[in-house]
């Protein structure tokens, strides 16, 4: 609801004086203005004197429950609160208490008590909540529907030239969400404009543009960074309040006071929707602007009416884009709007003058898309908010079935997060146009038999087959019908298919085309729902044939998928019967077992981003392939692990295959990696066997880069976390093109039972690799042989690459306790081959940075933007933002003498 019929608010400009009174405290007030119409109409509301503005929510948008953002410095004024009754209402307002070291690190303040307040009003009747700190992240609660107002009486921001009151609308609860594009403050790219996010949940994952770190907010805790770009995106795993503030900005020679705008989240922008801004009029050095913001095609399409002469600034890796129109004087209103169908913006007006300035977010949805938790009854480990107390399976349960609407319990799970585990969900994509032979290559570390069932839940007659791994034995393979269960297009599926086993086990996918004009194979060991996790980005690769990206759901209820489309060698693919450009972002709401598949032909996925609201399973690859070749073509498929389970560190090991190839269609018979990187501005350094090195800079998230092998060995180190594809190329006889994921040292397993697929005139190769030296012979056991490994002094590792004679369906390792080995499995034959990794841990070791307090000296870095106590905190220089994150003498060094 943007504009409705019903509005009460504080407007009485003597009352917004009062509250900017210092000593005017808590209390009841009566001013108000009520205003009724017959038809929709939006307001706005200008403070003058030093005070920011906002737009009034009309009553029927009003919500019960509100987190609200307060701006507050040392030596500034009070966070403000300002409660409007529409109707007879009590409001309870949770002030909860500081961290036991907020504020002790300046040795002058003790930390602020929590606090309940209730409030009870009357119809018309207007509450005002003074505290000398911050009170963001208190909650508001009531029964009945009330309004709310935030912000501070008075403070600056920045160099503190310019100084005054900020103040904006609170956005309910129930209108929050995860996705949010934030634009400069226009004539304010130089000094940079603050944005503020904040959790209303417990362990919410947030990821900010400006340098893609993995944040972890707690409920009621915030972060704070300052930005210089045109436009910034903000993403979170659960719904968070976004706030920007603009900065002081007289010293600058940028006339402005500071403004405070919540921002509304993609989700809520307008489609189809006349946009009407009224010019505010008889102030000195005013100036009027509006900046539009939307995809790039929605901002053209709006701004066409306005004939704007200035550029369109677009956001990175994004189709999202903002303009700015300067409204001339006299103009008394600017009227535009987008007719095309999926064309939805978000305008903020932006005035400033000698005297004030404020910036609104115009008109935006107010809709319901955050409804409130219904306690419910689960199953440990189900990743849903059971209890409604804002955590997720929180509660420690010996018990599986000690779960319901009273408890919430955390999964119940024995061992080690690895690539073993007790339940696996996926989709199978296309990979022959003839008719698949598809299996599951199944191997556990005992001999015990294990019951074993394989379904495809959502639809019971294509798939239940219930089975055992014999005792005695590693292994055992699952033979699957092909007919109904490959998905080929892009859109979702029921078809998803789910194992479950008594005892742990590994899963590898097998999908052979033998009777296709040239024989075909892809394998991919799968990742168990225990390891899985909410955000992930594609590898893809696929000169002939589909590339592919499968997204699995394992758990109950709803899991709302968030993807935005990285696409190269085509300008655009179809999802669910629309098309998509590269950068448009594709929301997916997936029931359990339900999985989506995006697949476009001869068009690379790679960098695709991939974020959810619980944990998905998540494959990607490709069809078919003509790496380097043409000749013969495999698949290329991998089960991808969560980003908090890469790492920085990598060994790879040339294919001893290639050893014995004289002629390859690129210039050399080189193996190849493909990565892609998790945050921006990653430096990549490949180290060789020799001690030579070679270094490259990848800037944003999501970019990815092809590189030859120049050695049998290479060491690839990263400024931050990586993934990384290893691709053998095609050659004209007896290899084929397949892929492996290289796995961190730091994640290597105690050992591994491999799966062989057996077939006439097939090679076998294992490779090995450890960043150890001088590893004593029988620390290595290959089916009970000690197996000797080389040192490479240059890398400081010792490594293993040899053929391997296998005539077992599955071959045995076994490494020492204290020798850390990883490496994949190299199968090829007459035109086809698989290659996939060997056991390997997925702990997390590249953990969002949790926001914390702290105290002088902890060496932790509280502010999570990359340094550990930064800010020298000196008393009577409070203001001072020595690191220019925008935050505030958050991480303190050890002050001196102490």
């Amino acid at each position: 609801m943007d504009s409705l019929t019903n509005y009460r608010f504080n407007t009485d400009t003597s009352t917004f004086r009062e509250w900017l009174q210092p000593n005017a405290g808590d209390g009841y007030f009566r001013q108000h203005v009520k205003i009724t119409c017959p038809e929709p109409i939006g307001v706005q509301v200008a403070g003058t004197q030093d005070t920011d503005g906002f737009v009034v929510l009309p009553v029927e948008s009003w919500d019960t429950s509100y987190w609200p953002v307060t701006y507050w410095i040392e030596f500034g004024g009070h966070s403000v609160l300002a409660l409007i009754a529409y109707e007879t209402t009590t409001v309870t307002i949770t002030i909860p208490t500081q961290d036991s070291n907020h504020l002790t690190i300046f040795d002058t303040l003790a930390p602020a008590k929590g606090e309940t307040v209730t409030v009870n009003l009357e119809e018309g009747e207007v509450y005002q909540l003074k505290r000398n700190f911050d009170i963001s992240g208190c909650q508001l609660t009531s029964t009945v529907r009330f309004g709310v107002v935030s912000g501070t009486d008075f403070t600056w921001i920045g160099d503190g030239s310019t100084q005054g009151a900020i103040y904006d609308w609170v956005p309910g609860r129930s209108t929050l969400g995860t996705d949010f594009v934030v634009p400069m403050t226009p004539g304010r790219g130089s000094i940079g404009d603050l944005v503020q996010v904040m959790a209303i949940y417990d362990e919410t994952h947030v990821i900010i543009s400006t340098d893609f770190r993995r944040l972890m907010l707690d409920s009621g805790k915030s972060v704070i960074r300052l930005f210089d770009e045109d436009l910034i995106q903000v993403q979170s795993d659960r719904p968070i309040v976004v706030v920007k503030f603009s900065q002081s900005a007289g010293n600058q020679g940028i006339v402005g006071h500071p403004t405070m705008t919540y921002i509304p989240p993609t989700d809520q922008y307008l489609e189809d929707t006349v946009f009407i801004v009224p010019e505010i009029m008889g102030f000195i050095s005013m100036t009027q602007q509006l900046v539009i913001v939307g995809t790039s095609s929605a901002v053209l399409c709006a701004t066409d009416s306005l004939q704007v002469a200035t550029p369109q600034s677009s956001l990175y890796g994004t189709n999202m884009a903002v303009q700015t129109f300067t409204m001339q004087p006299g103009i008394g209103q600017a009227e535009f709007q987008c007719p095309t169908s999926g064309s939805r913006l978000a305008v903020y007006h932006y005035f400033t003058s000698d005297e004030f300035s404020f910036q609104v977010a115009v008109a935006h949805s107010q809709a319901n898309i955050n409804p409130e938790c219904q306690a419910t009854s689960g199953t440990p480990g189900d990743n849903v908010d059971n209890d409604c107390d804002g955590q997720i399976d929180e509660d420690p349960c010996t018990d599986p079935s000690a779960t319901g609407p009273s408890i919430d319990c955390e999964p119940v799970f024995i061992g080690n997060v690895d690539i073993f585990g007790k339940s696996f969900t996926f989709l199978v994509p296309e990979h022959c146009s003839e008719s698949d032979v598809i299996s599951l290559l199944i191997t556990s570390e005992i001999q015990a038999e294990i019951a074993l069932t394989v379904k495809s839940p959502l639809v019971t007659t294509l798939i239940n087959k219930a089975t055992t791994k014999p005792v005695a034995t590693h292994s055992t393979e699952i033979s699957l019908p092909a007919s109904g269960l490959k998905a080929a297009s892009s859109e979702i599926y029921n078809t998803t298919l789910v194992i479950t086993a008594d005892a742990e086990i590994s899963a590898t996918l097998l999908m052979k085309c033998p009777g296709a004009a040239d024989t075909s194979a892809v394998a991919a060991r799968l990742i168990p729902n225990e390891a899985l996790g909410v955000e992930y980005f594609a590898i893809t690769m696929c000169m002939k044939g589909n590339c592919h990206i499968q997204i699995s759901a394992p758990h109950a209820g709803t899991t709302t998928v968030r993807i935005r489309l990285r696409l190269t060698g085509v300008t655009s693919m179809w999802f669910l019967d629309q098309n998509y450009a590269s950068g448009e972002l594709i929301c997916v709401r997936l029931d359990q077992f339900q999985s989506a598949q995006l697949t476009v032909l001869k068009g690379d996925l790679t960098g695709t981003h991939i974020l959810s609201d619980k944990p998905v399973s998540v494959m990607s690859g490709g069809q078919l392939t003509d790496f380097m070749n043409g000749m013969f073509k495999d698949g290329l498929l991998e089960m991808l692990p969560p980003v908090s389970a890469w790492g920085i560190d990598h060994l790879v090991v040339q294919t001893p295959k290639m050893d014995s190839i004289g002629f390859c269609d690129s210039s050399s018979c080189r193996d190849y990696i493909k990565l892609v990187v998790s945050e921006n501005n990653v430096n990549v350094k490949l180290i060789y066997g020799t001690g030579t090195t070679s270094e490259h800079i990848l800037y944003h998230a999501g970019d990815s880069i092809l590189l030859e092998l120049p050695d049998n060995i290479v060491r690839v180190q990263a400024t931050e976390a990586v993934l990384m594809f290893q691709i053998t190329q095609e050659i004209l006889f007896g290899l084929e093109v397949s892929a492996s994921l290289v796995l961190p040292p730091s994640q290597w397993h105690r050992g591994d039972f491999l799966p062989v697929a057996q077939e006439p005139g097939m090679e076998f190769f294992v490779l090995l690799v450890s960043n150890q030296m001088n590893i004593e012979l029988d620390s290595v056991l290959l089916d009970n042989s000690p197996t000797s490994m080389t040192d490479l002094t240059a890398l400081n590792i010792s490594y293993h690459r040899a053929l391997y004679s296998v005539t077992e369906p599955v071959v045995e390792l076994e490494f020492d306790a204290s020798v850390k080995v990883g490496g994949q499995f190299h199968a090829v034959g007459l035109s086809m081959g698989t290659f996939y990794p060997l056991a390997f841990k997925l702990d997390t070791i590249n953990d969002a940075c949790a926001v914390t307090r702290g105290y002088r000296g902890d060496m932790v870095d509280n502010d999570c933007d990359g340094r550990i106590d930064e800010e020298s905190c000196v008393l009577g220089n409070l203001a001072d933002d020595e690191d220019g994150d925008g935050m505030l003498n958050e991480d303190c060094a050890q002050s001196e003498g102490s």
